[in-house]
C-alpha cells in the first residue's frame, strides 16, 4: 500500500488500525528523518492519509475526537516505528485542542478548509501589546516541534495592555468570584479581559463539567444569576 492510497479512508475505520497499517512506512523513513531533522514527505503523506494529525480535533472540523486511552495507544503504535514521528504527532495533536476554545471562524480557517493543516508552537518569550487597531508582537522562540511541516505556527505570548492605556473597569473580583461565564455557557468570544492585581490562584472549569454540575445542582445557576444581575446593575451606573 502506498502513502497516496491511504488518503481516502472510511471514517468508520479504527485509528489504531490505521496507525499500525502505516508502521512500515514510518519505520522506513526514520533514518532519513533523523539525518534531515524533519519527517519525510512519505511519512507525512502516510500520517495525513490516515488522519492521525486530527485525532483530538473536534469532529465539527473533521477530527476524530478520540478518547485519551485510545489516543495514547495510537501514539504508542507510531512510536514503535519511530519515536520522533510519534513526538511530532503528539505535539501537533495537542495543538488541535485549541480548536475548541478559539472562535469557530478561526478554527474553521485553520483546520476546516485544509485537510493537511498542522499547528505547531514551542517555548519562547513574547509580548503582545495593543497598537492602534491591532497588536504589535515582539519576542523570540526557541523551537517548535514539527515546524518544518506545520502550516500554522503559534507564538505563545503575554498580552500587555489589551484594553488600551485607560481600560474601563467593569468589576473588581474577590475570593470566590467567577468570570468567563459568557464563554463557558454560550461558547461566545470573551467580551472582557481579566488582570490580576496580586498573586492569584484560579480554578478552570470545563464547559461539559460545568453543565453537568448545574443539572445536578440547580442552585448554582440561581446564585450565578444573582451575581450577574448585580454586575449588570453596577455596570449601568454612571462612572465617577
Amino acid at each position: 500500500m502506498t502513502a497516496e492510497q491511504t488518503t481516502a479512508i472510511d471514517p468508520s475505520d479504527d485509528y489504531l488500525a490505521r496507525a499500525e497499517s502505516i508502521a512500515s512506512i514510518i519505520a522506513d523513513g526514520a533514518a532519513e528523518g533523523e539525518r534531515e531533522r524533519q519527517l519525510t514527505g512519505a511519512v507525512m503523506d502516510a500520517l495525513h492519509g490516515a488522519g492521525l494529525f486530527r485525532l483530538l480535533l473536534p469532529a465539527s472540523y473533521g477530527g476524530g475526537e478520540v478518547d485519551p486511552p485510545t489516543y495514547a495507544r495510537i501514539i504508542e503504535a507510531v512510536a514503535k516505528a519511530d519515536a520522533s514521528a510519534a513526538w511530532c504527532l503528539g505535539q501537533a495533536n495537542g495543538c488541535t485542542i485549541t480548536a475548541a476554545y478559539v472562535e469557530p471562524a478561526v478554527a474553521e480557517e485553520i483546520w476546516g478548509n485544509d485537510p493537511r493543516a498542522v499547528l505547531a508552537w514551542g517555548p519562547g518569550k513574547g509580548e503582545l501589546r495593543a497598537d492602534g487597531d491591532g497588536y504589535r508582537l515582539t519576542g523570540s522562540w526557541s523551537f517548535a516541534s514539527g515546524c518544518h511541516h506545520a502550516t500554522w505556527l503559534g507564538a505563545v505570548s503575554v498580552v500587555k495592555d489589551a484594553d488600551g492605556p485607560n481600560p474601563r473597569v467593569l468589576a473588581t473580583l474577590a475570593v470566590g468570584d467567577f468570570f468567563g461565564e459568557t464563554a463557558l455557557m454560550e461558547r461566545q468570544p470573551r467580551n472582557a479581559t481579566v488582570r490580576a492585581l496580586e498573586d492569584t490562584e484560579c480554578v478552570a472549569v470545563w464547559r461539559v463539567d460545568f453543565r453537568s454540575e448545574v443539572k445536578r445542582h440547580p442552585e448554582i445557576a440561581v446564585k450565578m444569576l444573582s451575581v450577574l444581575f448585580r454586575r449588570l446593575s453596577d455596570a449601568a451606573q454612571p462612572s465617577s
